[in-house]
């Protein structure tokens, strides 16, 4: 039984495990605490050795070097008690008792046995057996602690995992809900798809009539955007003379006697210059069609008498004001804008204005015209002409009022608004819309009629204005009617030269 036991612990000796464990530096450190230790605790003394040593000495002797077991505190046959030997080594009673047996004499009351390690022999009382070698109680306190240890880390782990789980089936639940969320939004998405489909189908009708009607509004706009070009031509000239009177300005400064003076006079003329320049701005978007015509504010106003003391006639102010503004901004109030024009004769910015004269018989041209192209629309009425007390203040306030709702009813007809026309009306010149008159049919017609006999102040003065301004080289012969309404003019031919004169000059005074 002896030679078993010896085998065995040869046998695991040699295992891996062991050389392992013998390679451990840790096990060498405790191989090489000094022998008086062992020594001292034999013969009851209390040793000093240092902290570290023993801390050490917990750290790396847990389990015996033979058995590879754990040590424990039992008393038994099968104990696994650390035992401590004279060399400082320490295994347990079990592995002590068998390695007495094997390894050592023992003969009565006496007994040594051979460290396995260092060889080093430590006798004992044989009757008691390993049991008489000191207790490694410290190995015991380290053991026991360090399963504590073990223990509150595995209830620590088996609280994460825990927690991990209850995590994952929370995550797992949050995407059942999450997929299903995603289904009906995949769903509602389809049916928007559809929606849109069909918008965008409409939309695309609505584009493509868009187009025909852009089309049709650029070759109207051609004539604006020629005007367009003028006018910026005209800004980049005021540009240049700005720039001029600057480089001036800048050589005019090197002589300090006359700095000053010559210094605010170009000032003052550089804010004209940059006034004239906002103006023709504003005005340029008005001519080149960026506003809607059914949001202008026309005003009709400042009724004025032109003309000799025998054939005067009144011409009034037609103001044309962008009530809608181009970058987006609010508009401005139609009757907002009427007031701050009559109060301070002009309108706050950014809102583009066009001031023009015209002559009543500018307004029934106008409204002759309208009628020949839309004889199928509704268009507005003009006042009524009167040959006599026409001048009265009462007449001319009534007449312009009537006038100005004239205009703002042909606005409001969108297609009596984008005509030619009405366009040439509230943003041409004088001398524009003059031959524009004589370009269109209604203006030869109107010349031809009979009812040019009644003594109206603006068609008389027209008629003598076309006696006095000789014909021009590629007209026409003059026709029979022409000659018959000659001849039942011919008693006015004094008063017409009289009043051609006359006429000549107040224009020349109010040009100037």
């Amino acid at each position: 039984m002896a030679l078993v036991t010896f085998a065995q612990r040869k046998k695991k000796e040699s295992s891996p495990t062991t050389q392992r464990r013998r390679s451990d530096p840790r096990l060498q450190t405790l191989r090489s605490v000094p022998s008086l230790l062992s020594v001292a605790m034999l013969n009851g003394a209390a040793p000093q050795a240092d902290d570290e040593l023993w801390r050490e000495l917990a750290d790396t002797s847990v389990e015996c070097e033979l058995c590879n077991e754990p040590y424990d505190e039992d008393d038994g046959v099968d104990g696994r008690i650390p035992r401590l030997l004279v060399c400082g080594h320490t295994f347990c009673q079990s592995c002590l008792e068998d390695w007495a047996n094997v390894g050592a004499a023992a003969n009565g009351t006496a007994a040594a046995v051979e460290c396995p390690t260092c060889r080093r022999v430590t006798r004992f009382d044989g009757a008691v057996g390993a049991r008489a070698l000191p207790k490694n109680f410290e190995l015991v306190r380290v053991r026991q602690e360090m399963e504590a240890q073990t223990q509150s880390q595995l209830r620590r782990l088996q609280e994460a995992w825990n927690t991990r789980v209850r995590e994952k089936e929370q995550l797992a639940r949050e995407a059942e809900e999450h997929a299903r969320t995603a289904q009906r939004e995949s769903v509602q998405a389809s049916q928007r798809a559809l929606f849109l489909a069909k918008q965008v189908e409409i939309n695309e009708q609505e584009k493509r009539r868009a187009q025909e009607l852009a089309e049709e509004a650029r070759h109207r706009a051609l004539v604006a955007s020629q005007q367009a070009e003028a006018l910026q031509a005209e800004t980049e000239t005021l540009k240049r003379q700005l720039q001029t009177d600057a480089a001036q300005l800048a050589r005019v400064q090197l002589d300090a006697s006359s700095a000053a003076a010559v210094a605010k006079e170009l000032h003052s003329k550089a804010e004209q210059l940059q006034q004239q320049v906002d103006c023709v701005r504003a005005q340029l978007s008005l001519h080149a069609g960026r506003h809607d015509p059914s949001k202008l504010v026309v005003l009709v106003g400042e009724p004025t008498t032109v003309g000799s003391w025998l054939l005067p006639y009144t011409r009034y102010a037609v103001i044309s004001i962008a009530s809608d503004s181009a970058e987006g901004a609010q508009a401005i109030d139609p009757f907002q804008a009427a007031k701050t024009w009559t109060r301070l004769r002009r309108v706050e910015e950014p809102s583009s204005s066009v001031k023009v004269y015209r002559r009543y018989s500018d307004f029934v041209w106008l409204q002759r015209e309208l009628q020949r192209q839309f004889p199928f629309e509704l268009v507005p009425c003009v006042p009524g002409k009167q040959l006599f007390f026409n001048k009265e203040k009462e007449f001319v306030g009534e007449r312009m009022r009537l006038l100005q709702a004239f205009l703002r009813g042909v606005l409001r007809l969108p297609q009596l608004a984008v005509t030619e026309e009405v366009r040439a009306f509230l943003l041409s010149t004088t001398e524009e819309l003059d031959s524009l008159r004589r370009a269109s049919s209604t203006y030869q017609s109107s010349s031809l009629d009979d009812d040019t006999l009644l003594l109206d102040e603006d068609s008389l003065d027209d008629e003598v204005e076309a006696r006095s301004s000789p014909p021009p080289a590629n007209s026409p012969p003059p026709t029979s009617n022409g000659s018959g309404l000659s001849k039942r003019s011919s008693s006015w031919s004094a008063w017409g030269a009289v009043s051609a004169i006359t006429s000549s000059a107040a224009k020349l005074v109010t040009t100037t």
